[in-house]
């Protein structure tokens, strides 16, 4: 994080809702602090909770109230860290459509991966995300009602350039409920994508 962008915290925003949701997509918060990730730098996103509101706080020190999201950037003497927490929802949070279908059009399954090859109109983050939600959904569906969840991201930078991504079943988690997928990149491995089933 350079000077110009620590200076800009503690930050808040009002973020819009994807569709018919009444939280926030764990993307949204990610694309909306994406600003205070250097290039070519590792990240590491955690989401700890659901944020059924629209406004958030970004801020370089602590946690302001309840637990919500953490930002981790760069590695060992050179970490930064930031914290982002719901705050009280407007009267009238904005909506934007969120169309998921170019991504679910595209992809490949095949065994315990799945496949995209044509860049999509989304940011990476989000295109990752629902990839991988419609990729679990095939290949590891759950009785009983819920959903999956993106809860966390490891990578050794985020790329700029996306046109072709993998993302391969690595490990399975609390009987089930929690699942790691290897997040490839042009044939790079980038990182981690962690998602659970909330019910």
């Amino acid at each position: 994080m350079n000077n110009a962008q620590f200076y800009m915290l503690p930050m808040e925003s009002c973020l819009p809702f994807l569709g018919e949701r009444n939280y926030l997509q764990g993307t949204t918060l990610f694309d909306a602090i994406t600003d205070f990730i250097p290039r070519e730098t590792a990240v590491d996103y955690r989401i700890s909770g659901v944020f059924r509101t629209d406004r958030i706080l970004v801020t370089a020190d602590k946690y302001q109230g309840e637990t919500g999201a953490l930002l981790v950037t760069g590695s060992g003497t050179n970490k930064q860290k930031l914290f982002v927490s719901p705050l009280e929802s407007s009267d009238k949070p904005e909506r934007i459509l969120f169309d998921e279908t170019p991504v679910q059009n595209q992809m490949c399954i095949e065994g315990d991966s799945v496949s995209i090859t044509h860049e999509a109109e989304h940011s990476f983050a989000t295109t990752i995300v629902s990839l991988n939600k419609w990729f679990l959904k095939g290949i590891l569906p759950i009785e009983g009602t819920g959903q999956w969840m993106f809860t966390r991201l490891t990578a050794k930078y985020i790329p700029d350039e996306y046109s072709n991504i993998v993302l391969k079943k690595k490990a399975v988690f609390s009987n089930g409920a929690l699942v790691c997928s290897e997040v490839i990149v042009l044939g790079e491995l980038i990182g981690d994508l962690y998602f659970s089933w909330v019910s």
